[in-house]
């Protein structure tokens, strides 16, 4: 660990591990959780996607952008 301007810097791989500790800093494992399914949603959903699909040429690809969950930013 060197200072630098009254700084602290952490040049190994151990003393990242120390001011992770230090800190108060926790590692765990993630798990999956099962979602909740929106039946309704997911046929409201089919009706408007089977609309757009039957407005679309067979020329014109459909693509699906993958946009996170509402609330995660």
């Amino acid at each position: 660990m060197e200072e630098n301007n009254g700084k602290k810097k952490y040049r190994t791989p151990q003393g990242t591990v120390d001011l992770l500790n230090r800190i108060g800093f926790t590692y765990k494992q993630t798990k999956q959780v099962p979602c909740e399914v929106d039946v309704q949603a997911q046929e409201d959903f089919m009706e408007v996607f089977s609309d757009i699909l039957e407005q679309t040429t067979r020329i014109k690809p459909v693509f699906f952008h993958p946009t996170p969950p509402s609330g995660s930013f």
